[in-house]
């Protein structure tokens, strides 16, 4: 409807939204910052869940153990703004002629501006999360856990360890 003239933002974004046939996926909440929700939305059906936990913000001894998966999922924190993790808006939307540009606009409306941002960020500067991550590490770190991401050992240099153990090494 992008002839249409319309008078309130919620005739805006119901014109926007009515395009949308199912939407979903993961969102971070201002007011819930350690929660990751679960969006879900379909026809009229809508749900905002509270999940679990963002990796960032739950106790490492709660991680994954296998390199691989901490490897995933340290792929999903932002390495650009310090504290943030893995804490993200992802959502999927599914419908019939949507105007992408007027729905990313309507959903930009949601997020905080710069100016929140800062007071949210001072808020939570006495709020630490569990996980810090050395992003200068190569491979990155979890601080205060050597060797927490070190890669796994090759299968060769266990198989040398053994043979000086059975030679009469240590």
């Amino acid at each position: 409807p992008q002839d249409e003239v319309f008078s309130t933002t919620e005739e805006v974004g119901r014109a926007v939204m009515h395009t949308v046939i199912r939407s979903k996926g993961f969102v971070w909440l201002a007011n819930a910052p350690q929660r990751m929700n679960y969006w879900s939305h379909a026809g009229h059906f809508f749900s905002l869940e509270n999940l679990h936990d963002w990796w960032i913000a739950t106790p490492i001894y709660e991680w994954p153990k296998h390199h691989d998966e901490v490897a995933q999922i340290l792929d999903d924190f932002e390495q650009v703004q310090e504290g943030v993790g893995d804490r993200r808006q992802e959502v999927v939307y599914i419908g019939i002629d949507m105007d992408r540009v007027a729905i990313e606009a309507l959903l930009d409306e949601c997020l905080l501006t710069d100016d929140e941002m800062l007071l949210y960020n001072a808020q939570m500067a006495g709020k630490d999360n569990l996980v810090d991550i050395q992003w200068s590490a190569t491979p990155p770190n979890v601080v205060g856990v050597p060797g927490f991401l070190d890669p796994p050992p090759r299968e060769h240099e266990e198989e040398e360890e053994e043979e000086e153990d059975e030679e009469g090494g240590c």
